[in-house]
């Protein structure tokens, strides 16, 4: 297993063009040339928002930022179900509510995906390097809890996964939102550096080590978010094996002494850490660990740019059905430990 001091892949690998060998006088020397889309690569193909340079006022700029965003969503949406192979079951517009005492919330996942083995459920998030940490709703997170609850009890099999894409350089702010669209994801296909997807008990693990966040809104309800740290993803990309114990000694050992979180201090964060993980009904037991660069899952383009191959960490469970039977037996506990709402449980239980 790699340590803290190890590089690890958070960086990727550096993209090496393939080398041929060409007569030079009386030589074979290698050359190096630009590699050709293969028949089977995959284009990232989507209906994208319009930004560009001519940016005049802070409202545009805004706009342009939220396009921008958007486009980035989308462009790693298309690489996860490209790399998975599963764009003909992919359903990117789902959409339920939630019915929850007088509240509608809405239900809406990255991606849907049924098939022969079930349901999936997916979000997916694409940050930059040069950004530490990756947001996720509190509200977004009871909703994929609430999905599966429904499900399981309607005798269906479904499962949900985090996939977490990183681009970009940790030193340089690409501002892809200031180019036009086509050049922004075309540097886009070039910069990307990694890609991780963990299944839903191992990421409520992640929200257990997480600083909340409250971010207040002018017209709508403030929204509390979760912020997994860098730190966290670049850990579980170094692992071969998932180990808690290695894994929040790391953590505990790298943490600002004043940092603060919804636990309290540092060392009641990781005291309840280290016993949530400790739990039979969280499955961490179960959990296997695979490493491939992307272009050995599939080639993929977005507007005939080739994606520059970069390493993904895939966590998957070797009995996913156990993890359904342990939720649906313990959700209560689960998520009232991490402070998230029960959803299925308040539906169930109107009064």
């Amino acid at each position: 297993m790699k340590t803290a001091g190890d590089k690890g892949v958070s960086e990727g690998r550096d993209f090496q063009r393939p080398l041929f060998f060409e007569p030079q006088g009386d030589l074979m020397l290698p050359v190096e040339k630009e590699p050709c889309i293969s028949e089977g690569a995959f284009e990232l193909k989507f209906r994208s928002q319009p930004h560009g340079r001519s940016i005049k006022s802070s409202l545009r700029a805004n706009l342009a930022a939220q396009h921008s965003a958007k486009n980035i969503g989308n462009f790693f949406v298309r690489a996860y179900t490209g790399l998975f192979r599963h764009e003909r079951e992919a359903d990117f517009a789902h959409e339920e509510f939630v019915e929850a005492g007088d509240e509608r919330i809405q239900f809406r996942p990255d991606l849907r995906i049924e098939g022969l083995m079930g349901i999936e459920y997916t979000e997916v998030k694409g940050k930059t390097l040069n950004g530490a940490q990756v947001d996720f709703g509190k509200v977004q997170i009871e909703t994929y809890a609430w999905a599966m609850l429904r499900d399981y009890y309607l005798g269906k099999r479904s499962y949900t996964d985090f996939a977490i894409f990183r681009y970009g350089h940790s030193h340089k702010n690409l501002k892809l939102h200031s180019k036009t669209v086509a050049p922004a994801l075309e540097t886009l296909a070039k910069e990307t550096k990694e890609g991780l997807v963990v299944p839903f008990n191992l990421f409520l693990m992640l929200v257990a080590l997480s600083r909340k966040e409250t971010r207040e809104r002018i017209e709508e309800k403030d929204q509390d978010y979760f912020r997994v740290s860098g730190r966290v993803i670049r850990l579980l990309h170094e692992m071969d094996k998932f180990d808690s114990r290695y894994l929040l000694g790391e953590l505990e050992a790298h943490s600002s002494k004043d940092e603060l979180d919804f636990y309290g201090t540092i060392k009641t964060k990781f005291e309840n850490a280290r016993r949530f993980a400790r739990r039979e009904s969280m499955c961490l037991d179960d959990l296997v660990v695979r490493k491939r660069m992307s272009d050995e899952l599939r080639q993929m383009h977005y507007n005939g740019t080739i994606v520059r191959p970069f390493p993904v960490t895939i966590y998957s469970l070797k009995d996913p059905e156990r993890w359904a039977r342990s939720f649906a037996r313990n959700h209560r506990s689960l998520l009232g430990t991490l402070k998230l709402r029960d959803l299925y449980y308040e539906q169930q239980n109107p009064f």
